[in-house]
Parts: C-alpha cells; structure tokens; sequence
C-alpha cells in the first residue's frame, strides 16, 4: 500500500506541475529585440564614426530542387570586439530576397557594452525573406576602434539530416 501511495504521489505532482509551467519560454516567445537590451538615449547623429553593413541571412534553402526548401533558423550575432568602447546599434532592418523591407528590429538605439553582443532571430517557421534575405545594420562609436564582428548562423532540419552554416557582414559605403 504504501508503495502505490508512492507511485501515485509522484504522478499526481508530475501532472500538477507540467499543467502549472505556462511561463515556459518555449510557451512565451520573446519579441526581438529581448527586453535584456540597454537602450541608449545618445543621439547617433552625434557618434564621429557611423558604419553600415550588409548581413546575408536564410530563412530557407532549397534541396536537391527549387521544389524543395528548407525553412532554417537564423541567428545573427552583433559582437563588440572593442575592450574600452561601447558600440551603438541604430539599424537592424531586415529585407527579403527582392529588396522589400520585412521588419525594422531596431526603433531605439542599443548599446553594446565592450565584448558583449546581441542577437535577433529568425525562427524557421518564418519564410517570407527567402534565401536571399539580409539586414542593413547601422551601428557607431564615440571613436574609431576594432571593427566588430557581425556574423549569421543558419540551422535547419530536413528527415535525418542537418544543415549548419555561417555567413558574415560585408562592409557598406556610410550614406548620410
């Protein structure tokens, strides 16, 4: 009896606890940018050094034929390789295959601490960039220092088998 008391004790708190988890992250998507992000009130305008990049990044990617696609995660990382100097995120728009802009992930600009980064995601079930997706970033410094290191990495799943691959920013002509 006590045994079965036992059993029956373990499964009644299993199943009050998994009912109970609602806040679970897999549950509450964070919208992007996450809420951990340090919003600067530095106007942009003012940084003596403001850089442009351009970010390729898939949504998908097709297989053996154009009839078949892969939807991939994307995660792009936005790294500050300086040790003494904050860097300043004013643009993170991204863009599907034709050029047409699909969402504006920045509207307030972001700090990032010396060696620290950010990230955005695009999650796999979206596929309207294509594969020819990318984001325009805009970013500053108070002053000229290390580049930063600005790279996507796609993940996706297709049966069996994994595909895994990186691309990395290529530097843009700064417009004003």
């Amino acid at each position: 009896m006590n045994r079965i008391s036992l059993i029956l004790s373990f499964f009644i708190s299993l199943s009050l606890y998994s009912c109970g988890n609602n806040n679970s992250p897999l549950r509450n998507k964070a919208k992007i940018p996450t809420p951990k992000y340090q919003f600067s009130e530095i106007k942009f305008d003012s940084l003596s050094v403001k850089k442009k990049a351009y970010i390729p990044v898939y949504s998908d990617i097709y297989l053996i034929s154009e009839q078949r696609k892969v939807l991939l995660t994307a995660t792009v990382s936005i790294r500050n390789t300086c040790f003494n100097q904050t860097m300043y995120l004013n643009r993170m728009d991204y863009y599907d295959s034709k050029g047409k802009l699909l969402e504006k992930h920045v509207t307030k600009t972001i700090e990032i601490p010396p060696l620290n980064s950010v990230e955005f995601i695009i999650e796999h079930k979206e596929d309207k960039g294509g594969a020819g997706a990318n984001y325009i970033v805009d970013y500053g410094f108070v002053q000229e220092d290390n580049a930063p290191l600005i790279e996507a990495v796609m993940i996706g799943i297709s049966g069996n088998h994994s595909i895994s691959f990186t691309s990395r920013m290529v530097p843009l002509h700064w417009e004003d």
